[in-house]
């Protein structure tokens, strides 16, 4: 989970799964190459599994900063004041995350603070506003979609985390009780 030029640094992540006796006996040689080195567990897969769920969420993030970006640049904002807005934020989304993926196991999907309809609008917002502009918002579009899936089988009033749902199963299965 790193660009190369951070292999061997201290906030670089590596994951290993397998035999965690082999892991603790090498595990001195493998923070050579990573600081963040991290075991994940005896299945073999489970790294993997980890990497890629790691970069699902790092694209999701890069491609709404790149987006955000866009905003800001077009509107005379600075990508310096965008990036402390960023910086600023991140605190609070370690919590909403937090907060979304314990509903998620608990399935409980009632809205809390903000509902699929609440968040829809970001989406709606940012296509309406990249179509005034010619720019494209083909994230944005796949966004609304799943958006709009939830709220035609009727969880709108859903807490986002019912997406969940919705990515995980796709458009056949039986929705769950919000």
């Amino acid at each position: 989970m790193s660009y190369p030029s951070g292999i061997g640094q201290p906030q670089c992540t590596i994951f290993y799964s397998g035999s965690k006796e082999v892991f603790d006996r090498i595990r001195p040689v493998l923070m050579l190459l990573g600081g963040n080195t991290t075991y994940v567990g005896s299945s073999v897969g489970h790294a993997s599994a980890l990497d890629i769920a790691g970069l699902s969420f790092v694209l999701g993030a890069m491609f709404g900063f790149v987006s955000g970006h866009i905003v800001c640049v077009e509107e005379g904002i600075s990508g310096k004041a965008f990036v402390e807005s960023v910086r600023n934020l991140l605190p609070a989304v370690e919590g909403i995350l937090a907060g979304v993926s314990d509903t998620i196991q608990s399935r409980g999907y009632a809205g809390y603070e903000a509902t699929i309809d609440a968040w829809s609008v970001g989406p709606r917002e940012l296509i309406e506003w990249c179509d005034g502009r010619g720019i494209r918002h083909d994230v944005a579009n796949a966004q609304q979609n799943l958006f709009d899936e939830a709220i035609k089988r009727g969880y709108g009033e859903a807490d986002f985390a019912y997406l969940y749902e919705i990515m995980r199963k796709g458009r056949t299965a039986e929705p769950v009780s919000a």
